[in-house]
């Protein structure tokens, strides 16, 4: 509806959610850029939209310098659980999804 205000919520695999509002127009609606913060992979079966020592420990936990394995706390999809998936766990540390 035009000129209804809506909220957005969208969340990705390994990410912490965030909400986006906007007000529809006529035709296409162009949001701004979404940044979602990966490293929320703990508890596995659930994870708790937060980055935290958590997830911190389930990362420690899987680390591997192998590669061919396939792992939560791979958070780049390269097949390895190393200091590249740290640093984005660590860069994201303590966020919380909205």
């Amino acid at each position: 509806e035009v000129g209804k205000t809506y909220t957005l919520l969208i969340r990705g695999p390994k990410t912490v959610s965030r909400k986006v509002e906007f007000t529809a127009e006529e035709g296409t609606a162009v949001l701004n850029e979404i940044t979602l913060p990966v490293g929320d992979i703990y508890p596995l079966s659930s994870p708790d939209n937060k980055i935290n020592a958590f997830d911190k420990g389930e990362m420690s936990r899987e680390w591997n310098i192998t590669s061919d394995v396939t792992r939560a706390a791979d958070l780049n999809n390269d097949m390895r659980v190393n200091s590249v998936d740290y640093a984005c766990l660590l860069n994201n540390f303590n966020q919380s999804g909205d």
